[in-house]
């Protein structure tokens, strides 16, 4: 009998954190954690991802967490159409032009993609960023080139995102049992305890009829989640390789 797959949960987002312990707990309740042997264990289990449910759901509806998006979304575009002005002001017939496009780019490149960076990763290299385009001599540069406005745009928008993000993580650190994290480092270790007792029962020859099919729906669920992983993780690799290609 196949035993169940090895799987690194801390690459997991939070979102696909809840999504697959969820379809764990629905396979264990179709099974039985009687016939598994894990009843020991699920309560536990349980216990603690309803607690991740309940943060989830919270997340899922929040007003705030739209907000967040759309904010998100408005300083990204902002910074391409920045960074996209810089790189067509190189090949500016003006001479003045081209040399203050020049200098800007390096500012640019200093601070790199932000777009490709966690939340606070990119409001903190934004704020760099706009730091470094207003302060002279770089604010001539920015006028001469016609960005002045966009970085100030830039610099609001940056400023309203970290705003209502404040505002939200405050509202979960209002509610008990709110960081996700925590949970995420108590439920993981009980899910792979579960995990060995599973596969030592495999092992000993003492698994029950009901363990062969669990083990071949969780297989397939890990599989399918570590290609969206690798998947992700490439993606990720070509951007910061396309990142690179641009400073050269």
């Amino acid at each position: 009998m196949t035993k169940i797959e090895v799987l690194s949960l801390h690459s997991f987002r939070n979102d696909d954190h809840h999504q697959f312990m969820s379809y764990v707990d629905k396979l264990i309740l179709t099974h039985q954690t009687t016939e598994l042997g894990v009843q020991g264990l699920y309560l536990d289990f349980k216990t603690l991802l309803d607690k991740e449910s309940s943060i989830n759901s919270l997340v899922q509806t929040s007003i705030k967490s739209k907000m967040i998006v759309d904010l998100d979304s408005q300083r990204d575009n902002t910074w391409s159409a920045i960074n996209t002005k810089v790189k067509a002001s190189l090949l500016s017939p003006v001479a003045d032009e081209a040399e203050s496009a020049r200098i800007l780019k390096i500012v640019l490149d200093k601070h790199g993609d932000v777009r490709n960076r966690s939340y606070h990763e990119e409001s903190s290299a934004i704020s760099g960023l706009v730091r470094d385009l207003q302060n002279s001599p770089n604010a001539t540069h920015a006028q001469i080139i016609g960005i002045t406005s966009w970085v100030e745009s830039l610099k609001t928008q940056n400023e309203n995102f970290i705003t209502i993000l404040d505002e939200r993580s405050e509202e979960y650190s209002e509610r008990p049992d709110s960081n996700v994290r925590l949970i995420r480092e108590q439920i993981d270790p009980i899910y792979q305890q579960m995990v060995e007792k599973i596969n030592a029962s495999i092992v000993l020859e003492l698994a029950k009829p009901a363990v062969e099919s669990f083990v071949l729906k969780l297989n397939e669920k890990i599989a399918y989640f570590k290609t969206t992983i690798a998947s992700r993780q490439a993606r990720s690799k070509d951007k910061a390789a396309e990142t690179s290609t641009e400073k050269a």
